[in-house]
């Protein structure tokens, strides 16, 4: 009488842990990549709320009434994630905006732009960010011919 070998044709403890340290071993590459994909679409999103919120303040200026242009720049101004006006508790972003003296201080031919031009610059940064970090745009604003 022969005795018959079963045969299971499955996997061996030893080749499933294997497979395992495998698997955990990519795994673990995988989530030391996440912060740093994390804090990339974090400042997307808030590179994206800060171009937002210049081009509102670009657009505001450029509606005005040129008289009224330097009550608009005074101050400071809060804003929330997605761009929005807010107040100073739950805002994300702090913008700042200065009126800049005449680009030709010294040009006697190009000294009356000022009644006609005025430039403005837009400091946006995140709360809480140095102010090194922050986005500076500088926008001119033209006398449309209102007053």
């Amino acid at each position: 009488m022969t005795i018959k070998q079963k045969n299971n044709g499955g996997f061996s403890l030893v080749e499933i842990a294997l497979a395992i340290g495998i698997v955990a071993f990519a795994m673990i590459g995988l989530l030391a990549m996440m912060p740093a994909g994390l804090k990339a679409a974090g400042d997307a999103a808030a590179q994206t709320a800060q171009s937002h919120i210049v081009m509102t303040i670009s657009s505001d200026l450029s509606m005005l009434p040129f008289s009224e242009v330097d009550d608009y720049v005074d101050g400071t101004r809060y804003y929330d994630i997605e761009g929005r006006p807010a107040t100073e508790a739950e805002a994300a972003f702090v913008v700042k905006m200065t009126k800049l003296p005449p680009a030709y201080p010294d040009s006697g031919e190009l000294a009356a732009i000022e009644d006609r031009m005025v430039r403005v610059t837009v400091v946006c940064r995140r709360k809480g960010e140095p102010e090194e970090r922050a986005k500076r745009v500088t926008i001119s604003v033209v006398n449309n011919g209102q007053s």
